[in-house]
């Protein structure tokens, strides 16, 4: 029996060419401030402490603040964000108002209360 002659060897092209891998980044830092940002993306905020107050008002303080209490009669300038017991977000916004005389939902006056001036 005659032998077949061996196929041709498959010349490298476009089309079977094996991709080469995506462009690092040009240094190290780079690299790292992008997966660093990324990070803190994925980060879940986690409060500093919670508790309960009375008539059922939660809180969670995000951010500790630096500057005066907030006392009943105290003119305050608030922005706040309101939440269902599931966590769901139901308000938010922004507003000033006399701390304590009754012109905001009883559960702001009390949650608001005693927080200090930069506080989250």
């Amino acid at each position: 029996a005659a032998a077949k002659p061996a196929a041709p060897a498959a010349a490298a092209t476009k089309e079977n060419a094996t991709p080469k891998a995506a462009a690092a980044p040009a240094n190290a830092a780079e690299m790292t401030k992008t997966a660093q940002k990324k990070a803190k993306k994925a980060q879940v905020a986690r409060p500093i402490s919670s508790g309960s107050l009375r008539g059922g008002v939660q809180y969670e303080v995000m951010k500790l603040g630096n500057g005066s209490q907030a006392t009943l009669g105290k003119l305050l300038k608030v922005q706040y964000e309101a939440f269902f017991p599931d966590g769901k977000p139901f308000e938010q916004g922004s507003m000033e108002f006399r701390l304590g005389i009754g012109a905001v939902l009883r559960g702001l006056d009390i949650g608001v209360k005693g927080m200090i001036e930069g506080e989250k």
